[in-house]
């Protein structure tokens, strides 16, 4: 086996497992088996996705108005479901809110912290 490729760099972008696990009792199919996408994340990578193919957004770069854009859909092409906020609480008392979403198609699990 070869050794020259190196270690494989992994960027998880989803909250603590614990709030994974509980987003199936909230009605999300099968939250620890599919993408979790922060919104922000999503967004600004999306967004710069934009800017660098979109021929528009090079005009606009190059003029006195200049361009925002965020990202309507998903991944998959779905429109982006709406964030709704839920509120956990741990074993310790502690709570946290988190705003979620499910995409219909792909299953993406879209969030933000509350």
């Amino acid at each position: 086996m070869s050794n020259s490729l190196g270690p494989i760099e992994i960027t998880c972008d989803a909250p603590s497992y614990p709030v994974v696990r509980a987003s199936h009792s909230l009605g999300f199919s099968r939250p620890e088996d599919v993408r979790w996408a922060r919104m922000s994340h999503f967004h600004a990578e999306r967004e710069s996705v934009w800017e660098l193919l979109n021929p528009l957004a090079w005009k606009h770069t190059f003029s006195a108005t200049g361009r925002t854009h965020k990202a309507a859909n998903c991944s998959c092409g779905q429109e982006l479901p709406s964030l709704e906020r839920y509120l956990f609480t741990y074993a310790d008392g502690r709570q946290e809110a988190y705003f979620l979403a499910q995409c219909s198609h792909c299953h993406t699990v879209f969030w933000e912290e509350g």
